[in-house]
């Protein structure tokens, strides 16, 4: 379960990066919205991912950091890419009228997150 002071700040500030490997070990970096928190995943939207729609293929696991002024979180976990479903659904909804459409949703089950500031282990 993510702790409820993360999620807050997950559904405040949005913003988070997304790492990726591929097969061979390649990272990739990007920046994302965080659309959403469920127990213990977090759902992010798929408008255009390139390389990172590969590299989930090939790889399905995933770090992402999470911050604002104060705070500092990196989540390690494993990603599930849908195109369809109830969660899927619900970010066609949340993002009818603003001009982006989804491909698909990646559903991270978050594995472990730690406070970067504390250098700490929170799960």
């Amino acid at each position: 379960m993510i702790p409820e002071n993360i999620k807050k700040l997950l559904k405040r500030w949005k913003i988070i990066h997304l790492a990726t490997s591929s097969k061979e070990g390649i990272p990739n970096l990007i920046t994302v919205e965080c659309c959403g928190v469920a127990s213990y995943k977090i759902l992010i939207a798929d408008c255009h991912f390139g390389k990172t729609k590969k590299n989930l293929d090939e790889n399905k696991r995933v770090a992402i950091l999470t911050e604002n002024n104060k705070e500092h979180y990196q989540i390690k976990g494993t990603a599930e890419y849908q195109t369809s479903g109830k969660y899927f659904d619900k970010i066609v909804k949340m993002l009818e009228g603003t001009g982006y459409q989804a491909k698909g949703i990646i559903l991270v089950s978050c594995d472990e997150i730690y406070d970067l500031d504390k250098c700490t282990k929170v799960l």
